[in-house]
C-alpha cells in the first residue's frame, strides 16, 4: 500500500476547498485506511494536517494486547516492547503454525545437512507456504532499512543500504531491530530465517531465495564480506563459551562490528563440540552486558527462559532443542509454552 496516496488526496481535498476542517463542514472527510503500524505512521498524518482519522485493521487483529496498541497509536500509552520469539529447526509446516499461532516472532527453518534439524527443500518450501498462508501475504517481507539511510525502494537498493557502514555505528543494531519488529508488529509475523553454517555464500543465497526465506542466518565462521554477498538481510552468531564470564570479555569488539548483519544472535558453544541445538547455556549477563538488541540462544526452554529475560533483558531468544520431544521433532505444547513464558516476562 502506498501510505503517500492519502496525503496526495489531502493536496487534491486542499486546492478544491473541500476538505472538513474544524467546525467549517464541506463535503469531503479524508481518512487513511491503510498500511498504519506505528504512532510514527499517525503522527506523520497529525503532522501533515487536514486527515481526519485512521482506520486500522491488521495491525490491531496481531496485536497481543489491542486495546494497549491503540492507547499507543492515539498517543496516550508507550507501548512496553515485549521479547521478540524465534522457534528455529522447524521441520514441518503444522509445527510451523503452531508457533505463528503462539505469537513467534520468527521461524527458523535449518539448511545445514549434518545437522539433527535439517530441513530439506521441499519441507522448507512446505513452511514457508503455510507461513505466508498465515501471513495472508505472499512473497517475501522486505524488510525495510532504517531512516538512517535515508528514502530507498526494491531488493537493491535495501540491499545496499546493509553493506553501507553506518556512520553511527552505536546505533546500527537499534535501528535495525526497530525495523525488523515493525514487520512483526504487521503482517510480517513471523519472518522465516533460513539457517547455513560455513556454505559457499552462493549456496546460500540459492537456498535461500528457492525457498523463499525473509532471513539468512549465519551460523559459523562467516565473515563480514559473506554478510555482504547475502541476498536477504543477515543475522549474526556470535559463539559464547559455556564457561565464559563477563569479566572474561567473552565477546570482542569484532563480534560487535556494526553491519552488514542486521541482528546479532549469541549461542552457547563448548570446547570440543559445537554451536546451536546443543542445550547448552551461557551466563546471560553477558548478552545483558552488551547494551545492544541482541537474540539470546543456548539451552533455553519454557521453565527457565522467562529467568534468561529477566536476568538478560535481551532483544529476543531463541529455541531449537527446548522445544523438542526428540532430535528434531517439535512438542507443540513447549513451543507454545516457551513463547508464553519469554512474552510474559517482562
Amino acid at each position: 500500500v502506498d501510505m503517500e496516496t492519502t496525503t496526495r488526496m489531502v493536496d487534491v481535498g486542499r486546492k478544491r476547498g473541500s476538505i472538513i476542517q474544524g467546525n467549517r463542514s464541506k463535503s469531503v472527510l479524508i481518512i487513511a485506511l491503510s498500511g498504519i503500524k506505528t504512532r510514527e505512521d499517525v503522527i506523520k498524518y497529525e503532522d501533515y494536517g487536514d486527515v481526519s482519522g485512521v482506520l486500522i485493521g491488521e495491525t490491531l487483529m496481531r496485536a497481543e494486547d489491542p486495546k494497549g496498541m491503540i492507547q499507543n497509536l492515539v498517543g496516550k500509552k508507550q507501548m512496553v516492547e515485549k521479547t521478540r520469539v524465534k522457534i528455529c529447526g522447524i521441520k514441518d509446516a503444522e509445527s510451523a503454525l503452531v508457533a505463528a499461532k503462539a505469537g513467534a516472532d520468527f521461524v527458523g527453518i535449518i539448511f545445514v545437512k549434518k545437522s539433527k534439524r535439517y530441513a530439506t527443500m521441499e519441507e522448507a518450501k512446505a513452511i514457508v507456504s503455510a507461513i505466508r498462508g498465515f501471513r495472508e501475504k505472499d512473497g517475501q517481507v522486505e524488510i525495510s532499512p532504517p531512516p538512517m539511510h535515508g528514502n530507498v525502494s526494491g531488493q537493491s537498493a535495501a540491499k545496499r543500504s546493509r553493506v553501507e557502514q553506518n556512520s553511527d555505528g552505536a546505533n546500527w543494531f537499534y535501528q535495525w531491530s526497530k525495523s525488523i519488529g515493525t514487520c512483526c508488529d504487521g503482517q510480517g509475523r513471523p519472518l522465516t530465517v533460513g539457517v547455513f553454517m560455513n556454505q559457499p555464500i552462493e549456496e546460500v543465497n540459492k537456498l535461500a531465495m528457492a525457498a523463499g526465506v525473509d532471513m539468512i542466518q549465519l551460523h559459523g565462521s562467516e565473515t563480514l564480506a559473506d554478510e555482504a554477498d547475502c541476498a536477504l538481510p543477515a543475522i549474526r552468531v556470535i559463539h559464547v563459551d559455556s564457561e565464559a564470564q563477563v569479566s572474561t570479555h567473552a565477546v570482542s569488539e569484532d563480534d560487535l562490528t556494526a553491519g552488514p548483519a542486521v541482528s546479532l544472535l549469541l549461542d552457547t558453544s563448548f570446547k570440543g563440540g559445537g554451536s546451536g541445538g546443543t542445550g547448552m547455556t551461557f551466563d546471560w549477563s553477558i548478552a545483558k552486558g552488551l547494551g545492544k538488541p541482541v537474540i539470546m540462544a543456548g539451552g533455553l526452554t519454557p521453565e527457565n527462559v522467562a529467568e534468561a529475560v529477566q536476568v538478560a533483558s535481551p532483544w529476543g531468544v531463541d529455541v531449537a532443542s527446548g522445544t523438542e520431544r526428540s532430535p528434531g521433532v517439535k512438542d507443540h505444547d513447549k513451543i507454545r509454552a516457551f513463547v508464553r513464558n519469554a512474552k510474559s516476562a517482562r
